[in-house]
């Protein structure tokens, strides 16, 4: 007993509903006379774009201490680089000054 194609008014792609019905409320709220509406729209919008530049900050700042400890060991990895090591002493070295960083 399944769906006939024809029959399903489902959404097609996973959050193509959500999107198109959010547009549609958007589209509504500016078309509506009610003052209220419109200041709860701007109350979200402005919600919404505080919450991005929170997360942004938040991100941004974790991304730039890990570049930060990427730049040390690289710079680790080419100082043993230019001296006469075997490989499996190099490699050890740079385990443990980079497990320091």
């Amino acid at each position: 007993m399944g769906l006939r194609p024809e029959t399903y008014t489902g959404p097609r792609h996973a959050g193509t509903g959500v999107m198109r019905r959010f547009a549609t409320q958007g589209r509504r709220m500016l078309a509506a006379d009610d003052g209220a509406t419109t200041v709860e729209f701007v109350v979200v919008v402005a919600l919404v774009i505080g919450l991005s530049l929170g997360t942004f900050a938040i991100v941004g700042s974790g991304v730039s201490d890990g570049a930060d400890r990427m730049e040390k060991c690289l710079n680790i990895q080419g100082k043993l680089h230019d001296k006469d090591l075997s490989h499996d002493k190099a490699l050890k070295r740079i385990a443990r000054r980079c497990g320091r960083v």
